[in-house]
């Protein structure tokens, strides 16, 4: 399911570091971005890939992790990742790329995840340095890194607090704690229909100038059932109605010369 592959999803910083990581694991992660979106379906995205330990040991000295946790300088060698993915924006394709690079990685991640691995996505990042570490020719943009590994710390999810701090944090025993803010803090309209045990009922939209509240509308269980049923009997209706007006028809052969709409428009 989708939403349980999501919330596994989460920002690993710590991996056991003798888990290796093939080669082709690293090309399959990057063909799953090739299948994903791009803006104007330009695709000006390179990659380099390394789970050669080696390289490895080059590259983790230009990645800098976890912003909130200013007493940690990063994984500690054998936590630290079994391999990179840079992802780099060609320049030749597209200037400036603001979107496809956030995609992709997510993409990855995903697979990644799927594969029973893990991994963070690296912003900070020492350009120049790293640049030269791989010989990057300056028309490649370093846009992210994406660093994976087999996961050897437990992340958790929880609701942002009373005092709205967003902040991650490790609690005494390691443990990775991320806040989230509600859904109802996130969505500042809506426009539609609602479905509930006792039927349909319009929602009225809210101001985008109003508060959220804590207060939240309980869906129906089976309201997206409800909607399919509806659509269902409409079509089985409009089906009826086609066959009713074929058997209306003086000659089926003289039907051929003209369209006849399931619809009667």
């Amino acid at each position: 399911m989708l939403e349980d592959l999501i919330r596994r999803n989460r920002s690993y910083r710590r991996f056991d570091q003798n888990h290796s990581i093939a080669l082709e694991t690293l090309r399959e992660l990057v063909d799953l971005t090739r299948l994903s979106a791009s803006g104007a379906n330009l695709q000006p995205l390179k990659y380099i890939l390394s789970c050669d330990p080696e390289t490895n040991e080059r590259i983790f000295p230009h990645t800098r992790w976890a912003g909130y946790l200013e007493d940690w300088d990063g994984p500690a060698p054998g936590e630290r990742p079994a391999a990179y993915i840079v992802i780099l924006g060609d320049t030749e394709i597209k200037k400036s790329i603001t979107c496809d690079q956030g995609i992709a990685a997510q993409s990855m991640l995903l697979g990644a995840t799927e594969r029973g691995l893990g991994g963070c996505i690296l912003g900070s990042i020492e350009m120049e340095g790293l640049r030269q570490t791989l010989d990057i020719p300056q028309q490649y943009e370093i846009l992210l890194i994406l660093a994976l590994g087999k996961p050897v710390e437990t992340v958790e999810i929880e609701e942002v607090g009373p005092d709205g701090d967003i902040q991650y944090y490790r609690d005494d025993e390691g443990v990775h704690h991320v806040p989230k803010r509600s859904l109802s803090e996130l969505v500042i309209g809506e426009y539609g229909k609602q479905f509930r045990i006792s039927g349909a009922a319009n929602v009225k939209p809210r101001s985008l100038s109003e508060k959220p509240t804590i207060a939240r509308v309980s869906l129906a269980p089976d309201g997206q059932a409800v909607e399919r049923n509806t659509r269902r009997r409409s079509h089985c209706a409009t089906s009826r109605t086609f066959r009713e007006n074929q058997r209306r028809l003086p000659d089926a052969s003289a039907s051929r010369s003209r369209s006849v709409s399931p619809t009667g428009s």
